[in-house]
């Protein structure tokens, strides 16, 4: 797209669109006709950057643009494509790290606010192994 838009804006806006495909939530929960809930799940790696390829970031800074985060991408798709209001949260080991839109909540909170009580020990040992890390 570099060679063929020349307007620095109208690029930006076209990286978005393609970007939104690739940069899609892991969970979403409709709550309401036009309401959702968006979760971005982050175990071992972190948020992701755009672009993400090598000569894609080498022509956003001969433009002097900024990489833009997944989650930044995924607010994009759900409220200016999409039109949801929605509530965004990244779920991660650690509360400092680069979110976008998105409230932390960390996989320790979480499933320390789960009830485990009839849940299989196969589940339980999986859970204990993520407290482990996070």
């Amino acid at each position: 797209m570099d060679k063929s838009i020349a307007d620095d804006a109208l690029l930006e806006r076209a990286c978005h669109l393609k970007w939104a495909f690739n940069a899609k939530p892991d969970m979403v929960i409709r709550v309401a006709p036009n309401r959702a809930v968006c979760i971005e799940m982050k175990l071992e790696s972190g948020v992701g950057k755009y672009p993400s390829t090598s000569l894609d970031r080498a022509v956003f800074k001969a433009r002097g643009l900024a990489p833009v985060l997944q989650t930044d991408v995924q607010r994009y798709l759900m409220v200016d494509l999409l039109g949801f209001e929605t509530s965004f949260i990244l779920l991660c080991t650690a509360p400092g790290e680069d979110r976008g839109a998105h409230r932390t909540l960390t996989w320790s909170t979480l499933f320390r606010a789960l009830d485990l009580g009839g849940t299989p020990a196969f589940v339980r040992r999986t859970i204990s192994a993520v407290l482990e890390r996070a």
